[in-house]
């Protein structure tokens, strides 16, 4: 999604350089913000728990991409913490789920979602849908995520 002063020249140049960092768009907000002297910052908002500036461990896997880019003239700021107070309360509740999963592959799947609700990150959601495909037969079946993007204008 994109803020309204965003045309589909800017969709596009955020779209190139999303694909040159290998970053999915399913949780991401783009704002576009100009400066005075007429120099365009964008802002890539990635939806996760945890903010920009929180040091977090080994499994955040999208703390490298956060920061300042250049990307031809335009500099593009790379944040996460879009909608965290949500997001942690979406944390926990899984994590709590984990304990009445029915097997293994439940449980993976939970903490894969977790993890990417945690971080912001697509790959570990990618991974948990993995499990939850393997998941056969289950009495109820979840699933969870940013997997459909029906209101992007672009």
């Amino acid at each position: 999604y994109y803020s309204s002063n965003c045309a589909t020249e800017d969709a596009e140049l955020i779209k190139e350089f999303m694909q040159s960092k290998a970053l999915s768009p399913y949780n991401t907000r783009v704002f576009k913000s100009v400066n005075v002297d007429g120099s365009v910052v964008y802002e890539l908002r990635l939806a996760s728990a945890v903010s920009s500036d929180e040091c977090c461990d080994k499994d955040d896997d999208m703390g490298a991409f956060l920061g300042d880019h250049m990307h031809g003239d335009c500099r593009i700021r790379v944040t996460r913490g879009d909608y965290a107070p949500l997001l942690q309360r979406v944390v926990n509740n899984l994590n709590k789920a984990k304990e009445y999963a029915a097997n293994e592959n439940e449980r993976s799947a939970l903490s894969c979602y977790a993890s990417s609700f945690l971080y912001g990150s697509i790959p570990a959601h990618k991974e948990g849908s993995r499990a939850w495909i393997a998941d056969r037969g289950p009495v109820v079946e979840s699933y969870i995520g940013f997997i459909e993007s029906y209101r992007d204008p672009f």
